[in-house]
């Protein structure tokens, strides 16, 4: 019964202690990146980074794991309106990436597999008119759609 209960606090104090690890928050300024990858005090970065606008507001953050972007990674403008908003695998963009205008409108929508292009990317004009569609795979354009109402609204 001892030797359980021991073996109960030593996963609860290392469990206790990675939580804490993962969610350190730092200011951009004190992160130093080299050859892509980043670094806190001189260790590879696990954590979320963060930047504010000069008005206080949330300017970005994203998240981290062994040095590389891990996770969420979203954007916003001083007004605090969205900017953009995705996810990272291993540094490279991964899954479904939107960016938006000032004003809250659509700006981009694309899909990434580790960094590539891959699937559907849309791009917006600042009216809302969608501007184009195109397919892609493995970063090799396969198709483009391009409304009729595109041309006359550049």
């Amino acid at each position: 019964m001892r030797l359980n209960n021991l073996y109960f606090l030593f996963i609860l104090f290392s469990c206790s202690e990675k939580v804490k690890k993962d969610l350190i928050r730092v200011e951009d300024d004190q992160l130093i990146t080299k050859d892509e990858v980043v670094y806190f005090n001189n260790e590879l970065f696990t954590g979320i980074s963060f930047k504010v606008w000069n008005n206080g507001k949330m300017q970005s953050e994203r998240s981290f794991k062994d040095g590389l972007a891990q996770g969420f990674s979203r954007g916003w403008y001083d007004n605090g309106q969205m900017m953009y908003e995705g996810t990272n695998n291993n540094g490279k963009e991964h899954g479904l990436w939107n960016h938006w205008y000032i004003d809250g409108k659509r700006n981009m929508e694309a899909n990434f597999n580790n960094g590539v292009l891959d699937g559907q990317f849309k791009r917006w004009f600042d009216n809302g008119y969608l501007a184009y569609e195109r397919i892609y795979s493995n970063g090799q354009l396969i198709e483009e759609k391009i409304p009729p109402h595109s041309k006359k609204t550049e």
